[in-house]
């Protein structure tokens, strides 16, 4: 009788399969380690460029309603405006500068006569209609907003 015998392969040719499977595992977990990385550190630059641009909104916003309560109390700024087309606004007049903000603002005489709001003309005198357009830019980001308010005088002749 013949007897069969099964051969095995050796042991350092297992140990060599082993070995490469294992280096094909690390490579694949190590690419997908980097791509997650690489997608995190693009969320937050997407989050942080987000943040400057909310800031910025929230700049300029503020100086326009900063504006809009000083002029409540001195009307100089719209005599100015009315009798010049526009009013640039100087740095020191500015109320809500900070550092950290390229600002700028300016008002505009549109002119006087009828206001109408929702709909509805506003009696009595000739008012007179403005515009206010606050910028600021949040400094070494590029990060910039432009808000303008709509703004009618509504009292005795500038």
């Amino acid at each position: 009788m013949h007897s069969i015998v099964h051969k095995r392969p050796g042991r350092s040719q297992q140990q060599g399969v082993v070995l490469i499977v294992t280096l094909v595992l690390l490579v694949i977990i190590t690419l997908i380690a980097v791509a997650g990385a690489s997608d995190i550190s693009l969320q937050s630059k997407m989050a942080r460029n987000s943040q400057f641009s909310l800031n910025a909104y929230n700049q300029a916003f503020s100086e326009i309603n900063a504006q809009v309560g000083v002029m409540k109390e001195n009307q100089a700024m719209l005599i100015e405006a009315a009798n010049n087309d526009s009013y640039a606004l100087a740095a020191e007049d500015l109320v809500m500068s900070v550092p950290e903000y390229e600002q700028s603002a300016e008002l505009s005489f549109l002119g006087e006569g009828d206001a109408i709001i929702y709909g509805e003309k506003l009696g009595g005198g000739n008012p007179y209609r403005f515009e206010l357009d606050s910028e600021a830019t949040v400094a070494n980001t590029g990060a910039k907003s432009d808000q303008t308010q709509g703004l009618i005088y509504h009292g005795p002749s500038l």
